[in-house]
């Protein structure tokens, strides 16, 4: 595979959407969990597509980190 960075956007995004076109999205974003060993932040604006992909990213965290009104690493005291 040519080095992504290398390429322009447009080439970059065709041929990734013809690699990854019969693929389900978990299995798109299980390496990229892994890669980033699971140190990952994800922003919502809870519409559908977002909705979607919190789904899919808590379907495969081992362990989620986050709580509501909790940042990691803070006491609940704070």
């Amino acid at each position: 595979m040519p080095y992504l960075k290398d390429m322009p956007l447009e080439a970059r995004l065709a041929m990734l959407n013809r690699r990854d076109a019969d693929r389900q999205p978990q299995d798109i974003f299980k390496p990229a969990l892994a890669l980033l060993a699971q140190r990952i932040a994800l922003v919502s604006s809870f519409g559908a597509e977002s909705a979607v992909l919190l789904h899919i990213a808590a379907q495969i965290a081992s362990k989620p980190s986050l709580r509501a009104g909790h940042w990691p690493g803070q006491s609940k005291t704070e």
